[in-house]
């Protein structure tokens, strides 16, 4: 019995966690400097944790605060600008980061359109609720599950499993 837990004790990849703060996701170095340390660690059993692209997080709380201001939160204007700031932040990290032909991008880019839409649906409970606790909570995880298909899709474009 020993014999064969040493086997498989042997067969196990150690397990290393990265946390990818929204720094790393500010510009294409900044994409490529964490695809050099996940290739360097690429032969471990990785686990990736990403934070929202640079300056999301901050913008999806002002979208949060603005709703529960807000009277009719999908025609106020501090609302659709903030949402269009969020958008047009991941659509110019889109450009700048990704090759690949023009329908490829538009992939990514809808995407982002997706969540975007799903964070809309969240605007009746931050009205009623407050911007408190879960509407936060939910508002703000968008910012983090958008990054980390972007860089899942950055690795997948460099040939990383």
């Amino acid at each position: 019995m020993k014999n064969i837990k040493n086997f498989f004790g042997s067969m196990q990849k150690e397990t290393v966690v990265f946390k990818f703060g929204g720094g790393c996701f500010k510009d294409i170095d900044s994409f490529n400097h964490s695809l050099q340390i996940v290739e360097k660690y690429r032969h471990t059993r990785l686990v990736i944790v990403c934070s929202a692209l640079n300056g999301i997080t901050n913008k999806l709380i002002e979208f949060g605060k603005a709703v529960y201001a807000a009277i009719d939160p999908l025609s106020d204007p501090k609302v659709v600008e903030i949402l269009k700031a969020i958008i047009d932040k991941h659509d110019a990290t889109i450009d700048q980061t990704f090759s690949g032909s023009s329908e490829y991008i538009q992939s990514l880019k809808n995407y982002v359109r997706e969540q975007i839409e799903n964070l809309k649906k969240g605007i009746k409970d931050i009205q009623t609720l407050g911007f408190a606790e879960k509407t936060f909570d939910f508002t703000v995880h968008f910012g983090e599950r958008i990054s980390t298909y972007l860089f899942y899709k950055f690795l997948e474009d460099k040939k990383i499993p």
